[in-house]
C-alpha cells in the first residue's frame, strides 16, 4: 500500500512538472482553496456544482438547513447559462459536533463527494439529488487585495494649487504646429484671401450696377423733364389759339382775318 501511495505521489509530481506555470498556479490556488474551505475554524464552504436553473437561494438554504450539518451564513448562486452553481457558506465554527455532521464532514475533507436527496414526492418517489463537495474556488474574504493602480491625476482636496501642471509633451507639439500653422496661412492682402477675395469682386460688381442704374435714372429723368416741357409749350400755344379765337370771333370776317394776321406777325 505504501509503494502505491508513493507511485501516486511520484505521479502526481511528474504531472505538474509537465504542466505550464499557468495549469499549476491554477492548481495550486484550489489545492490551497480546498484545505482552506473544508477548515471549520474559517467557516467551511461547500460547492454544488450543478444546480437547475429554477432553483433559487432560499430554496437551497432550506434544504441544507433540514440537513442539520450546521450554521448557515449565506449562500451564492452563479449563472451559468442552462444551469447555475451553488456556494454554501457556513459560519465559522458552525459545523455541527453531531455524529452524522461528523461523519459528512470527514467525508468531504477526503475529498469525497456527499449525495443530497431532496424533493421525494409521490410523484417523484426517487427524489432528485445534489452532489455537494467542499469548494476549490478561493472564498472572497482570503482573496488577496488587488494592486491599486497608479494615480495619474490627484483630484483630491489636498493638492497644492501652486504646483505645475502635468502638459504631455504631444499637446506641446501640437499647439506649436497650429501656431506655425497659422503663421504660414496669414493673407498678406486680402486677395490672398479667397473669402474676402469674392466679398471685395462681389462688393464692386454691385457698385458697378448701382453706378449704371443712377445714370439710366438721370436720363430718364432728364427725358421726362423735356417731354413734359415740350407738352406744356404746346398746350400753351393750343391754348393761345383757341383765346385768338375767341377773341375775334364776335368781329366781322375781314376783321377777325386781319386781327388773326397781326397776331401771327407779333409772333414771328
Amino acid at each position: 500500500m505504501s509503494n502505491q501511495v508513493k507511485f501516486t505521489s511520484t505521479q502526481s509530481s511528474n504531472i505538474q512538472n509537465n504542466m505550464n506555470p499557468a495549469a499549476q498556479r491554477k492548481q495550486q490556488n484550489a489545492e490551497w482553496a480546498f484545505d482552506t474551505n473544508s477548515r471549520d475554524e474559517n467557516g467551511v464552504v461547500l460547492c454544488i456544482p450543478r444546480v437547475f436553473a429554477n432553483i433559487t437561494k432560499k430554496r437551497i438554504f432550506a434544504c441544507i438547513c433540514n440537513a442539520g450539518w450546521g450554521e448557515i451564513d449565506h449562500v451564492d448562486l452563479i449563472n451559468c447559462g442552462s444551469y447555475q452553481k451553488a456556494f454554501i457558506h457556513f459560519r465559522p465554527n458552525g459545523w455541527y459536533c453531531g455524529s452524522e455532521p461528523a461523519i459528512v464532514l470527514r467525508r468531504l475533507q477526503a475529498g469525497e463527494q456527499v449525495a443530497y436527496t431532496y424533493d421525494v414526492n409521490d410523484r417523484h418517489p426517487e427524489g432528485w439529488f445534489w452532489k455537494i463537495s467542499i469548494s476549490k474556488a478561493m472564498n472572497p474574504k482570503f482573496r488577496p487585495k488587488r494592486v491599486r493602480r497608479r494615480q495619474t491625476v490627484d483630484l483630491s482636496s489636498n493638492m497644492d494649487a501652486t504646483a505645475s501642471a502635468f502638459v504631455p509633451q504631444q499637446v506641446v507639439n501640437d499647439d506649436m504646429l497650429l501656431q506655425r500653422k497659422h503663421q504660414n496661412q496669414k493673407a498678406c492682402s486680402p486677395r490672398d484671401d479667397p473669402i474676402r477675395a469674392r466679398q471685395m469682386e462681389h462688393k464692386a460688381v454691385l457698385a458697378k450696377v448701382q453706378d449704371e442704374s443712377d445714370v439710366l435714372v438721370e436720363e430718364e429723368y432728364s427725358r421726362r423733364i423735356v417731354q413734359d416741357f415740350y407738352r406744356t409749350e404746346d398746350r400753351k400755344d393750343d391754348e393761345s389759339d383757341g383765346e385768338i379765337e375767341e377773341d375775334f370771333s364776335c368781329l366781322s370776317e375781314q376783321a377777325a382775318t386781319y386781327m388773326e394776321q397781326q397776331a401771327q406777325l407779333k409772333k414771328a
